[in-house]
């Protein structure tokens, strides 16, 4: 996409995270009334960066800059497996959904994949909208985990399960 880049998060952009983290968990969650809401997210963000942290010890936090402004972030587990690249977590901003950032994404994942020799993994929930576009980028159905599907793209001449 066009103008979509990358960069790490720094220390002045966790906030801009958490908004978004919890515009992507609270949409999950709507019809919770707010201050009991407030501290479900609050303990959701203490568990998610503490899983970050410890299970994907290596991983880059990534914000998403679309022209130069963030629309979102990307977490990605590149260093503890040699085997593959491991997609952790993808979230935008509510209003940059459904304009071909993801698509992006997605695309730049692949190129990672291609360049590293690796595949990369993804989950998903199974009634995200993101399936259609995974399914058309190439991206296949390797596993399921209760509501969640686990999704692979092979590296270039690589195999494709």
């Amino acid at each position: 996409m066009p103008g979509l880049d990358f960069r790490p998060v720094e220390e002045a952009d966790w906030p801009f995270v958490r908004g978004v983290f919890d515009a992507f968990r609270g949409a999950e969650l709507s019809g919770i009334p707010q201050p009991v809401l407030g501290q479900i997210l609050d303990m959701q963000w203490r568990v998610q960066r503490t899983g970050w942290q410890t299970v994907f010890p290596g991983a880059w936090i990534d914000l998403l800059l679309l022209r130069g402004a963030p629309v979102g972030y990307q977490v990605l587990d590149v260093l503890s497996r040699a085997s593959r690249i491991q997609g952790v977590e993808i979230a935008l901003l509510p209003d940059r959904r459904g304009g071909g950032v993801a698509v992006g994404v997605l695309r730049a994942l692949r190129r990672t994949a291609d360049l590293l020799g690796r595949p990369v993994h993804i989950h998903h929930h199974q009634d995200n909208p993101v399936r259609r576009i995974t399914a058309r980028l190439g991206w296949r159905e390797c596993g399921r985990h209760g509501p969640m599907v686990e999704l692979r793209y092979p590296a270039a001449g690589g195999d494709v399960p």
